[in-house]
């Protein structure tokens, strides 16, 4: 007998922090709108709405270069409990679609609707119930994409952006990521991307072409892989059962005020280590990294960045925090009561790692973990002070 063929279905709200805001205020519809930091702080962007990406703005930007490309842009505080709270409706009505759905954040999420044709449908029609209900719900378009594969779905929610639906049929796979470029399939970053361009590489039709031989000749194992996805295979099943990821935070209140930036790096350190090493635990990785601070007269302000690939690497979020710690200390030299970081839009985030560069970190890191399981947490630790 045929096996069925599994139908994967991709679910991504639109700009999912304007349209919580959007609607909660929507006398701003229609406008360039940013929630972030503010455009006289050294906030970052989080989100902005497909109005105000024309002039350039993304997750991400510096608030004051945002406020610089577009600067009749509305500029919203986040609101978080705001946006969690959407998420648990949001992932509500996915449940009544299927039993198997793996949240990645709190704006999207993959159903396994293998079967369940039977209750809500074909998958076209459940796509679109889907985004009735959840714009019922919450007020916030979504885009959907739907395949036979993680991967293809995910592929296909971008390329329905935004508020629309697109089904990659059995046996259409290739064809459809054929002629897009190379930086659209999972897992291909900067250096990846630099790399298969030097090689005459720029779509995935161009990665097939190119044929394994050659992909594994410039990147061993890894080239297969690369030119399997490429042709749009992937076996990834579904982890379902589990609730959307919120954050993973450390922070501590020193006895006494501090100053020194030393003694902070290494209270930072310690944090840092400690979050990344409960996001491997979790099988996590990051894509935002905060650094928390309140200072002596109990002014708290927060520091925001986004890395790609996401991660869970000690050594990269411990660099990117510190990086944001020292530029705070430059502009505010008040003695520091609490410091904090935190790890969030976390997700599963796997990433095809060409070069190998999170594949050693990770490495290093696992051997760390083993060596504190075994013998204690202070058993080894990474300097801090030379970091930059």
């Amino acid at each position: 007998m045929e096996r069925a063929q599994r139908v994967i279905i991709h679910v991504d709200l639109d700009a999912f922090y304007v349209g919580v805001e959007l609607a909660r205020r929507p006398e701003l519809r229609g406008l360039p709108v940013i929630v972030g930091g503010p455009p006289g702080s050294r906030g970052v962007v989080l989100s902005a709405s497909y109005e105000a990406r024309p002039f350039g703005v993304d997750a991400g930007m510096p608030s004051s270069r945002a406020s610089r490309l577009c600067p009749r842009a509305a500029f919203v505080t986040a609101d978080f409990a705001a946006y969690r709270a959407a998420s648990t409706s949001f992932m509500a009505v996915l449940r009544d679609f299927s039993p198997l759905v793996e949240p990645l954040s709190l704006d999207e999420a993959y159903l396994d609707y293998s079967g369940c044709e039977a209750l809500t449908g074909p998958p076209l029609t459940a796509a679109e119930l889907i985004r009735k209900r959840v714009f019922d719900a919450i007020a916030v378009t979504s885009s959907v994409g739907i395949g036979g594969s993680r991967l293809v779905a995910k592929v296909a929610s971008g390329a329905a952006k935004p508020d629309g639906v697109l089904f990659v049929e059995q046996g259409q796979e290739a064809s459809f990521l054929a002629p897009l470029p190379i930086r659209k399939l999972p897992g291909i970053g900067p250096r990846a991307q630099a790399s298969l361009e030097r090689l005459g590489i720029r779509t995935l039709g161009q990665v097939v072409e190119a044929g394994e031989d050659l992909l594994k000749q410039h990147f061993g194992a890894r080239g297969a892989e690369l030119h399997q996805r490429a042709l749009g295979i992937d076996a990834g099943a579904i982890n379902a059962g589990r609730p959307a990821s919120r954050s993973i935070s450390k922070a501590s209140t020193f006895a006494t005020d501090l100053r020194d930036e030393v003694r902070l790096r290494a209270a930072l350190l310690e944090h840092c280590e400690g979050v990344a090493a409960e996001a491997r635990r979790a099988g996590k990785r990051a894509r935002t990294i905060t650094l928390q601070l309140r200072f002596d007269d109990f002014q708290s302000v927060t520091r925001s960045t986004t890395v790609m690939p996401p991660t869970a690497s000690a050594d990269v979020v411990f660099t990117t925090a510190a990086a944001l710690l020292a530029a705070e200390l430059k502009a505010d030299a008040r003695p520091v009561r609490l410091l904090g970081v935190a790890l969030s839009n976390l997700g599963d985030g796997a990433q095809l790692d060409l070069f190998g560069e999170q594949k050693e970190r990770e490495a290093l890191d696992a051997a760390l973990d083993d060596l504190r399981a075994r013998f204690g947490s202070g058993v080894i630790r990474r300097g801090a002070s030379s970091r930059t």
